[in-house]
């Protein structure tokens, strides 16, 4: 039995998260097989495409064309009419994202501030369109967040992840990086979360998963879950719908037990 192990979005995309590879170590000392998928980097390389955007004007222009019943939504659709009005705002982020990536990635001109600074800063534009496609939910280069606060409650978490408009990861994870992964091939999922902004879109992840593969053993850890305990108050839900066991605290020791106990039923 295999072992994948996840780190979903939404975190710093130049801050790699080491604790993983750590589990992922532990784990082979012990004699498991283990993979890991760094969906987080994944994502931002999907949303940070012309592809992806060109898709995220098309959401605005439909958006635009419906109905407006509250102020917010009325305040919304004069700045997406700016948006859409502005063809040469909306043709330097289309035109210029790829590149804006790569310059993050190269030694020499990361380092040149000028042209750093405009990259970074087509990015975040970029993220801002993203954003919009998604209103009122907010995607950055450093998190995410849905109006209400929903992490903080088990209706919130319940809406939210079964909500495509105002959370776009559920399409992220069914039409590009599901797909991606021989899901047969593993008996254990771990997903860990260590942001609050990862909450969501973790626990999103977690709840496609056990719906679409019920072979599947999936475990969540993380720093989220050590500090805010509170989150598993009386949601039994959550053990019903997205995973089936918690690791607080450290998770070598537990997780190497975990997957024994699944591989030899003792």
């Amino acid at each position: 039995m295999k072992t994948a192990l996840l780190f979903p979005p939404q975190w710093y995309p130049s801050q790699p998260y080491l604790a993983l590879p750590t589990l992922k170590a532990h784990l082979e000392s012990k004699g498991h097989e283990v993979d890991q998928f760094d969906f987080n980097i994944e994502s931002y390389e999907i949303f940070l495409s012309r592809g992806y955007l060109d898709h995220c004007v098309e959401t605005v222009q439909k958006r635009l064309s419906l109905p407006a019943y509250t102020s917010e939504e009325q305040e919304v659709k004069a700045v997406y009419r700016d948006i859409l009005s502005d063809k040469a705002f909306l043709d330097s982020i289309l035109n210029e994202v790829e590149d804006a990536k790569n310059v993050l990635r190269d030694e020499e001109r990361f380092f040149q501030f000028e042209t750093y600074k405009k990259a970074y800063t087509t990015l975040k534009m970029a993220m801002k369109l993203i954003s919009y496609a998604h209103y009122p939910s907010r995607l950055d280069l450093d998190s995410f967040f849905m109006m209400g606060n929903p992490e903080e409650n088990l209706s919130g978490i319940l809406s939210a992840t079964a909500d495509p408009i105002r959370n776009p990861f559920i399409r992220m994870y069914e039409d590009y990086l599901l797909g991606n992964v021989a899901w047969d091939d593993y008996g254990l999922v771990g997903l860990s979360i260590i942001h609050i902004g990862q909450v969501i879109p973790g626990l999103t992840l977690a709840r496609i998963l056990r719906q679409r593969f019920d072979h599947l053993h999936i475990v969540i850890g993380g720093s989220v879950f050590n500090r805010h305990a509170d989150l598993l108050d009386n949601k039994q839900a959550l053990f019903e719908e997205f995973f089936h066991s918690v690791i607080v605290s450290e998770g070598e020791k537990p997780l190497a037990e975990l997957v024994t106990h699944l591989k030899t039923g003792k």
